[in-house]
Protein backbone atom coordinates (compact mmCIF):
# COMPACT_ATOMS: atom_id res chain seq x y z
CA UNK A 1 0.00 0.00 0.00
CA UNK A 2 1.41 3.25 -0.53
CA UNK A 3 -0.06 4.84 2.80
CA UNK A 4 -1.95 3.71 5.88
CA UNK A 5 -4.11 0.37 6.09
CA UNK A 6 -6.37 1.44 9.19
CA UNK A 7 -8.60 -1.41 8.79
CA UNK A 8 -8.81 -5.65 7.90
CA UNK A 9 -11.79 -7.86 7.11
CA UNK A 10 -11.84 -11.81 6.01
CA UNK A 11 -14.69 -12.92 4.37
CA UNK A 12 -16.03 -16.70 5.11
CA UNK A 13 -14.03 -17.72 1.48
CA UNK A 14 -10.09 -15.88 3.03
CA UNK A 15 -10.30 -13.19 1.22
CA UNK A 16 -8.71 -10.25 2.62
CA UNK A 17 -10.32 -6.54 2.35
CA UNK A 18 -8.44 -3.20 3.33
CA UNK A 19 -9.66 0.04 4.25
CA UNK A 20 -7.75 3.08 5.00
CA UNK A 21 -5.69 6.09 3.63
CA UNK A 22 -4.12 4.36 0.43
CA UNK A 23 -4.59 4.79 -3.38
CA UNK A 24 -2.67 1.74 -4.55
CA UNK A 25 -2.98 -1.74 -3.53
CA UNK A 26 0.41 -4.11 -4.48
CA UNK A 27 1.06 -1.57 -8.04
CA UNK A 28 -3.14 -1.67 -8.64
CA UNK A 29 -5.32 1.60 -8.61
CA UNK A 30 -7.43 1.08 -5.04
CA UNK A 31 -8.84 4.17 -3.24
CA UNK A 32 -9.10 3.12 0.05
CA UNK A 33 -10.14 -0.12 -0.24
CA UNK A 34 -8.88 -3.06 -2.13
CA UNK A 35 -9.09 -7.27 -1.51
CA UNK A 36 -6.50 -9.84 -1.62
CA UNK A 37 -6.87 -13.43 -2.68
CA UNK A 38 -3.69 -14.61 -1.90
CA UNK A 39 -1.61 -13.83 -4.55
CA UNK A 40 -2.50 -10.62 -5.72
CA UNK A 41 -4.47 -6.79 -4.64
CA UNK A 42 -7.23 -5.66 -6.71
CA UNK A 43 -9.80 -2.48 -5.65
CA UNK A 44 -13.01 -3.60 -4.78
CA UNK A 45 -15.06 -1.03 -7.42
CA UNK A 46 -14.15 1.70 -7.94
CA UNK A 47 -13.43 2.07 -4.63
CA UNK A 48 -14.20 5.46 -1.89
CA UNK A 49 -13.97 8.86 -1.86
CA UNK A 50 -12.39 9.12 1.38
CA UNK A 51 -10.50 7.76 3.78
CA UNK A 52 -12.13 4.25 5.53
CA UNK A 53 -11.56 3.29 9.12
CA UNK A 54 -13.38 0.01 9.31
CA UNK A 55 -14.13 -3.10 7.54
CA UNK A 56 -16.48 -5.90 8.08
CA UNK A 57 -17.30 -8.89 6.25
CA UNK A 58 -20.67 -11.24 7.19
CA UNK A 59 -19.34 -14.70 5.41
CA UNK A 60 -19.51 -14.46 1.48
CA UNK A 61 -21.68 -11.72 0.69
CA UNK A 62 -21.25 -8.64 1.69
CA UNK A 63 -18.09 -6.30 2.64
CA UNK A 64 -19.30 -3.41 4.73
CA UNK A 65 -17.21 -0.24 5.55
CA UNK A 66 -16.93 3.36 7.34
CA UNK A 67 -15.07 6.19 7.05
CA UNK A 68 -14.56 9.59 5.84
CA UNK A 69 -15.77 9.46 3.04
CA UNK A 70 -19.26 11.08 0.73
CA UNK A 71 -18.75 8.57 -2.38
CA UNK A 72 -18.50 4.82 -2.53
CA UNK A 73 -18.62 2.52 -5.85
CA UNK A 74 -19.05 5.89 -7.77
CA UNK A 75 -22.56 6.96 -5.98
CA UNK A 76 -23.52 9.10 -3.25
CA UNK A 77 -22.94 7.68 0.42
CA UNK A 78 -22.34 9.31 3.32
CA UNK A 79 -19.47 7.82 5.71
CA UNK A 80 -20.79 4.00 5.40
CA UNK A 81 -21.05 1.21 2.52
CA UNK A 82 -22.00 -1.68 1.22
CA UNK A 83 -20.48 -4.04 -1.61
CA UNK A 84 -22.34 -6.96 -2.24
CA UNK A 85 -21.59 -9.56 -4.42
CA UNK A 86 -20.66 -9.74 -7.41
CA UNK A 87 -19.24 -6.02 -6.64
CA UNK A 88 -22.08 -4.40 -6.92
CA UNK A 89 -22.52 -1.16 -4.82
CA UNK A 90 -25.05 -0.88 -2.23
CA UNK A 91 -25.86 2.76 -0.51
CA UNK A 92 -26.89 2.81 3.09
CA UNK A 93 -28.33 5.64 5.19
CA UNK A 94 -27.33 5.93 8.75
CA UNK A 95 -29.92 6.09 11.29
CA UNK A 96 -31.03 10.15 11.56
CA UNK A 97 -29.96 10.77 8.10
CA UNK A 98 -32.51 11.85 5.34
Amino acid sequence: MNSDVRALALDGSGNLYAGGFFTTAGGASANRVATWNGSSWSALGSGMSGEGYTLAADGNENVYAGGGFIQAGGRPSRYIARWSWPRLYLPLTPRGSP
